[in-house]
């Protein structure tokens, strides 16, 4: 009765959005993946392949509303940290940039120092727009599942 990750035992492969399968390494291990899957408590109820023994079928339940309404409250978590680390950089490019403004690098003129500011402002506006977009695109996939 040792555990052992799944990975290591067979590999896992989602066919679709409501099927995984399971392509066990040694057909002889199949029986016993399929009694560990079924007895994880996930409520899941896997079934050999018929054809190949060495598979298991792993039909997934639809996720509940108040599932998918959790992946889509950390996937806003997630993106927040990617903005928090743009900012981030953003903060460290406009401290290089302050210095140009103040006259403390050498070979940087005022006017160059404002504009890669006013760039740096640009690229971070947009990186924000971008991380949006995808948290836009992955809420509505979520949602829809």
């Amino acid at each position: 009765d040792s555990t052992m990750p799944l990975s290591s035992l067979c590999q896992v492969v989602i066919s679709t959005p409501t099927r995984v399968l399971l392509n066990c390494f040694d057909p002889s291990t199949a029986p016993a993946v399929r009694d560990a899957v079924r007895d994880s408590g996930k409520n899941l109820n896997p079934i050999m392949d018929e054809n190949d023994k060495g598979t298991i079928v792993v039909p997934m339940p639809r996720p509940s509303a108040e599932t998918r309404a959790s992946v889509v409250k950390q996937l806003g978590k997630q993106t927040e940290v990617a903005k928090q680390r743009v900012r981030r950089i953003r903060r460290g490019a406009q401290d290089v940039v302050k210095k140009g403004k103040d006259g403390k690098l050498e070979g940087i003129s005022k006017d160059d120092a404002f504009r890669v500011g006013k760039e740096i402002d640009g690229v971070t506006e947009e990186v924000g727009g971008v991380l949006d977009g995808i948290l836009k695109k992955k809420t509505e996939d979520v949602m829809a599942i």
